[in-house]
């Protein structure tokens, strides 16, 4: 491969890295202030807001970090 290609691979790949973890922190914060806490248990609370962390950070996995690893390699 080409020096030149591979290094504006690289370039795009830790760019997408760089702006990765602060979306899922911003995803994260506004699937939160969207939630409704009045009337509901803490372990509804719970088990909701999990899942609102875990599905951002599942998206995340695939769109970012598997990407790096395959062109990685």
């Amino acid at each position: 491969m080409n020096p030149a290609t591979q290094q504006k691979k690289d370039g795009i790949v830790k760019s997408l890295v760089q702006i990765g973890i602060p979306m899922f922190f911003y995803i994260s914060g506004m699937a939160m202030t969207f939630y409704n806490t009045e009337g509901k248990g803490f372990g509804i609370f719970l088990g909701e807001k999990t899942l609102r962390l875990i599905v951002p950070f599942a998206i995340a996995i695939f769109v970012f970090l598997i990407p790096r690893l395959y062109f990685g390699q």
